[in-house]
């Protein structure tokens, strides 16, 4: 009989380390719900452990200076820049927001506890459809080739075109 005591005893205890396990992991994916998961960025940015609000206070000024920044366009006539501002650019923070905060609780303890992954997100941009047609224009201006006379022949097995001198 007193063999079988330490047994109990120590399946006990077992038991009881294991509720108090469980018991803190509840209490800390409770804690953290509502929050993003650590080791998270959005355009770079570590967003980890901040709510939806203070994620996007933290993102917003950095994609703003982001779009700020000059792009070169480099064509075999030339050169140009543009930035995402001259562009319309609006960043897509809301997807990336909806992403981060789509973590399971499986995932945020294992980040937690330094064996999840780090997850980096994208920060997208939109650029106005407006501005877009017009930087289109802009580039066919500056890169593309020189107006050419053309005929175009329609035949029965298909269309073609050819290049022609002017008469």
């Amino acid at each position: 009989r007193r063999k079988r005591r330490p047994a109990v005893v120590a399946a006990a205890v077992i038991a009881g380390l294991i509720a108090i396990a469980a018991i803190a992991l509840g209490a800390l994916a409770l804690r953290e719900s509502g929050t993003i998961a650590v080791r998270t960025t959005i355009g770079g940015v570590e967003v980890g452990g901040m709510s939806r609000d203070q994620a996007e206070a933290a993102v917003l000024p950095i994609a703003r200076r982001q779009m700020a920044r000059p792009i070169r366009l480099i064509g075999p006539r030339g050169e140009t820049q543009v930035t995402g501002t001259n562009l319309g650019a609006r960043p897509l923070l809301d997807v990336a927001l909806d992403e981060a905060l789509a973590s399971g609780t499986g995932e945020r303890l294992l980040r937690r506890i330094g064996l999840g992954r780090t997850r980096a997100i994208p920060l997208v941009y939109r650029i106005g459809p407006v501005r877009a047609a017009e930087l289109a224009n802009r580039l066919d201006d500056t890169f593309g080739e020189e107006p050419q006379n053309a005929d175009l022949k329609v035949a029965a097995d298909g269309a073609s075109v050819a290049i022609t001198t002017p008469a």
